[in-house]
């Protein structure tokens, strides 16, 4: 059980690494140089920054105390730079990636091509001493325009990693149908909530609220995130269109931005929400000190998500004690299980979301708080550590997995 002095030091930890992964830098050159520097604390960890948020600071925020010394590199860094070879990289030195794609709408030719050579480099790094920790959130990237490519990359990374990080059984099963996979490697835990990520001095509930002009008596309607047709944001502000005219007293409340790859949907789903009665815009990225205050003014987050895997703004919202209406995918049925705070409605049923959506505004208001034990589980520090321990464990006991065997869990 955290205490107030671990919640002083996790948010110091957190500032600290945030200066430290502001810059981001070409993985090889560092490779290169860091065999004499005088300045290593401990093993490095390449940390991938390119697609990061703030989970990115409760994986990193125990680290140090294991040894481990984060670094930043980019991600096109592997392909970019695939003729800077690391010739002598520190060893031990350990590379953490958790969105690997290539994609993009370059041909063909050119996306096998920087394949190739992430491949190459992800090979030269493990056969120098490197260790490759690999966190999967889907067995595809949900940006995939060339799932070739992806998926030879993926294998290829679960056949050089020494730890796979999967946050759910679910998930793992479905890798297995697409991928070979050691389950000597494999390391399960489910993401963690945010707790102490965001900064302190979120306004209470109420206050939330009257910031974007909800009143006491409104049911508020959260759709949180970028404005993707994978995420269903058009099947959400549909269920609550048919949910007002059962209750008048629901609003929506929009906070994500428009992506450039779906600028055209993300717009159209701008100009619905605001034709909707009451509703909240807050078009664009929410910044961090901002994330709290729109969580709060929520009584329901619904993901509309067409499928999903490991969805942040699910732990989001369980942080925040938001309950959570969302589809019966490998993520959100675990959590379900566990918790009367996530709803789940048949995902291949048309009618289905606007038909809980219905059914909750019809219900009695209600206070909720996530239990406390399952958020003692989902404790970010408890999660570092033992993701830290993970790593260190393993590679240091074998780079290439012998003597171990069975899929590990976090619990374990």
């Amino acid at each position: 059980m955290r205490g107030e002095n671990d919640d002083e030091r996790f948010n110091h930890e957190i500032r600290t690494l945030r200066r430290q992964l502001t810059e981001a830098r070409n993985p090889f050159a560092q490779w290169c140089s860091m065999t004499a520097d005088a300045s290593l604390s401990g093993v490095p960890v390449f940390a991938q920054t390119s697609n990061g948020g703030a989970w990115l600071d409760v994986f990193y925020s125990e680290f140090a105390a294991f040894g481990l010394d984060v670094r930043a590199f980019q991600w096109n860094s592997l392909w970019q730079h695939s003729q800077d070879r690391p010739r002598h990289p520190p060893t031990p030195s350990v590379l953490h990636v958790y969105y690997p794609i290539v994609g993009g709408n370059d041909r063909r030719d050119i996306v096998t091509a920087r394949t190739e050579a992430v491949i190459a480099n992800l090979r030269d790094f493990c056969e120098h001493g490197g260790s490759l920790v690999f966190t999967c959130f889907d067995e595809l990237p949900s940006g995939s325009i060339n799932p070739d490519c992806d998926r030879r990359l993926r294998q290829e990374m679960f056949d050089l990693a020494s730890v796979v990080h999967l946050p759910n059984a679910p998930l793992l099963d479905l890798c297995r149908q697409m991928y070979d996979i050691d389950d000597r490697k494999v390391y399960l835990a489910p993401l963690p909530l945010y707790d102490g990520v965001h900064p302190t001095g979120t306004p209470s509930r109420l206050g939330a609220r009257r910031r974007f002009g909800f009143g006491d008596d409104d049911r508020v309607v959260l759709q949180f995130g970028a404005l993707r047709e994978q995420k269903g944001v058009d099947r959400v502000l549909d269920a609550v269109a048919r949910a007002q005219q059962v209750d008048p007293s629901m609003r929506l409340l929009l906070a994500g931005p428009v992506v450039d790859a779906e600028h055209e949907y993300g717009r159209a789903m701008i100009d619905a929400a605001n034709e909707l009665p009451g509703s909240v815009v807050v078009e664009g990225f929410v910044p961090d000190r901002f994330v709290g205050t729109v969580l709060r003014a929520a009584d329901l987050n619904v993901c509309g998500y067409r499928w999903s895997r490991s969805s942040g703004v699910l732990v989001l919202s369980l942080g925040f004690d938001v309950p959570v209406l969302g589809p019966d995918e490998p993520d959100f049925m675990a959590l379900a299980e566990r918790t009367d705070m996530v709803t789940t409605f048949d995902n291949r049923d048309a009618n289905a979301l606007t038909e809980h959506l219905v059914a909750w505004a019809s219900t009695p208001r209600r206070s909720t708080v996530l239990d406390q034990q399952l958020r003692e589980e989902l404790d970010p520090i408890r999660f570092s550590r033992r993701f830290a321990e993970a790593i260190t464990t393993r590679v240091n006991a074998d780079t290439k997995m012998s003597g171990s065997s069975g899929v590990r869990s976090a619990s374990t």
